[in-house]
């Protein structure tokens, strides 16, 4: 609940997040889990985090 509060809520807590290599851990968390948590899991990489995913990989050379 708290993960899913910051990163809706704070645009910089969830760049740290994904900067901290937090994807995997949510898509671990979508694949592998039921119910409530799976769909939390999927709106925040569906909603808030795929773009900072999308700005990660342009900044890589």
């Amino acid at each position: 609940d708290v993960l899913f509060m910051m990163i809706v809520s704070s645009p910089r807590a969830a760049e740290q997040f994904v900067r901290q290599g937090g994807l995997s851990l949510l898509e671990a968390i979508q694949y592998n889990s039921e119910g409530q948590l799976r769909r939390r899991a999927t709106y925040l990489l569906e909603q808030h985090l795929l773009t900072y995913r999308l700005m990660e990989n342009m900044a890589d050379p």
